[in-house]
């Protein structure tokens, strides 16, 4: 995984609703200082549409390269039903930054809303 080699993985979620999944990586031999789940209109936007850190508790680990991560609701309840791009980063040692896994989200109604 340190290899800076990203993954390109296709998420579809509903609006709105908890959205919890989760990941096993490999070769995590260095002390991780952060990671991040990003979402963000398209590549290059200037502003994140929401993002979930592990630092704010919404991702999780148990220690041998299995994460855990959960976007509540509230960060999706409000978003325009559509393509987004997303990308998933771990902050290593405080200087190597790896993105294992980065690729389209395509956010839908849930047939409960009735839109």
């Amino acid at each position: 995984m340190r290899s800076g080699i990203s993954q390109e993985y296709y998420q579809e979620w509903v609006r709105g609703d908890t959205i919890s999944f989760g990941v096993e990586f490999s070769d995590l031999s260095a002390t991780i200082n952060e990671v991040y789940l990003s979402c963000r209109q398209y590549y290059g936007a200037p502003s994140y549409v929401f993002q979930v850190k592990m630092s704010d508790g919404y991702i999780t680990t148990d220690g041998n390269g299995k994460f855990f991560f959960r976007v509540p609701p509230e960060m999706t309840a409000d978003l325009t039903p559509g393509m987004y791009v997303y990308d998933v980063q771990f902050d290593y040692d405080g200087q190597d930054v790896v993105t294992p896994m980065i690729g389209p989200l395509k956010l839908t109604y849930g047939v409960t809303e009735g839109e």
